[in-house]
């Protein structure tokens, strides 16, 4: 299936209680890391490009002038539109590739877990090019990945590239790295699920979001699901000092916030 078809599918997928449950715990420590990182402020115009369902855009809302958010999924914009109790905030479909705003319209541009999804190398660059094309100079672009730490991470779903590979990327279309910040310490989540998925011989079929969706789905259907959120609470729990170092010692995350300036 092809990519923009995978994330349809998602879009359209109300999440569950379980994954909003951990959505609402891994983003409260993004949410400290963009307010201490970004500097945000009532004069900015932000573009949120490949902003799904408006999570970050409504972010951004209560603190800055305007923002305008683009996806290529029309799900997602719709959801989005829906979702806005914004009146400084618009929605809109398109893609990275082909941003369909003017030379230097924006403060900032930020970009969440959207270009690890852009597998084509030549798409890749394009969509780096408009991000810094959109923004104003000077302006800063902001970008949220998980980043390849050892070995490359690659599928026809994924790349994982390294903080290098994207300072080189952005670098050749006129921008300077400003910092690079750990986003959150994730180690022993993943080590949790990969338990919960040998507990339940969960396989994955697709090697994409869609697994995901379905793994979620089957925890969701457990009789032992409040001991599973129990677990997933001491989790968190015991990870919340890890998570405040990782801002600091960024090797403690495979999540960076990234930040450069036209």
């Amino acid at each position: 299936m092809a990519a923009d078809k995978i994330w349809e599918e998602f879009a359209e997928k109300r999440a569950s209680p379980l994954r909003s449950y951990i959505s609402k715990k891994f983003n409260s420590n993004t949410e400290r890391v963009l307010s201490d990182g970004l500097k945000l402020n009532k004069k900015l115009v932000v573009l949120d490009a490949g902003c799904g369902s408006g999570r970050w855009s409504f972010f951004f809302a209560p603190r800055v002038k305007k923002v305008f958010g683009i996806d290529s999924s029309k799900t997602a914009i719709q959801n989005a539109r829906s979702a806005n109790k914004f009146s400084n905030t618009q929605f809109k479909i398109g893609t990275l590739t082909k941003l369909p705003f003017k030379n230097n319209t924006f403060d900032l541009t930020y970009t969440c877990i959207t270009l690890q999804h852009i597998v084509n190398e030549n798409d890749f660059q394009k969509a780096v090019s408009e991000l810094i094309r959109v923004t104003k100079k000077p302006g800063r672009i902001a970008i949220f990945e998980t980043i390849r730490q050892t070995k490359q991470t690659r599928s026809n779903y994924i790349v994982c590239r390294s903080v290098k590979e994207y300072k080189r990327a952005f670098e050749n279309f006129g921008a300077r790295f400003l910092c690079g910040r750990g986003i959150r310490f994730p180690y022993l989540y993943f080590a949790y699920l990969t338990l919960l998925k040998k507990i339940y011989g969960f396989s994955p079929k697709y090697r994409d979001v869609r697994d995901t969706i379905a793994f979620f789905k089957k925890l969701e259907k457990s009789s032992f699901l409040p001991l599973i959120k129990a677990g997933l609470s001491f989790i968190f729990l015991i990870s919340a000092p890890f998570d405040f170092l990782s801002k600091y010692l960024a090797f403690l995350s495979t999540e960076r916030l990234m930040l450069f300036k036209k």
